[in-house]
C-alpha cells in the first residue's frame, strides 16, 4: 500500500516541477499606448500585438491583431487579424524593424488574447486559435 502513495507523490512532484519549467519559458511583455513589442534575439523580427483600436492605431477588423516584421534579406511584413488567412507585404512603405527593447528569447513562447507565437533559432512562429498563422525565418516565410 506504501507504494502507489510514494508513486503519487513522485507523480505530483514531477506534475508541479513540469508546469514551473513551462511557465518559466512563457514571455511576458509590458504593453506601452495599447500596443505589445517584442524582438527576436537576431534583431532580424519584430512582431507588434494590438488588442483593439488605441489613440495612435486602428488594427483591421478592429483588432486583435499580430503584425511580424523581417528585415533582411528582404523586408518582409505579415500581418494576422482576428479572421482569415495571414496576409504578406513585401518591401512595405514603412520599415520600423527591429528596435524593440522587449526580446524574445529562443525557445520561450509568448500569448496574446488569440495568438501565440514560438521563438526558435530557426526562426518565428505565430498562430491564431482558429488555427491560421505564419512561420517566419531569414530564409522563408510561410503563410496559412
Amino acid at each position: 500500500m506504501r507504494a502507489p502513495l510514494a508513486a503519487s507523490a513522485v507523480v505530483a512532484a514531477l506534475a508541479v516541477h513540469a508546469a514551473q519549467a513551462q511557465s518559466a519559458n512563457v514571455a511576458e511583455f509590458p504593453e506601452k499606448d495599447g500596443l505589445v513589442d517584442f524582438v527576436m534575439p537576431s534583431m532580424n523580427m519584430e512582431c507588434t500585438y494590438v488588442a483593439h483600436q488605441t489613440a495612435i492605431y486602428m488594427p483591421r477588423g478592429g483588432g486583435p491583431e499580430l503584425s511580424c516584421d523581417r528585415r533582411d534579406p528582404s523586408y518582409v511584413r505579415v500581418v494576422l487579424g482576428p479572421k482569415g488567412a495571414a496576409e504578406r507585404t513585401d518591401n512595405p512603405g514603412e520599415q520600423p524593424c527591429c528596435g524593440a527593447d522587449n526580446i524574445f528569447q529562443y525557445g520561450q513562447t509568448w500569448i496574446g488574447g488569440p495568438f501565440t507565437c514560438q521563438s526558435a533559432e530557426t526562426g518565428l512562429t505565430c498562430r491564431h486559435k482558429n488555427g491560421h498563422g505564419f512561420s517566419m525565418s531569414k530564409s522563408k516565410i510561410t503563410v496559412h
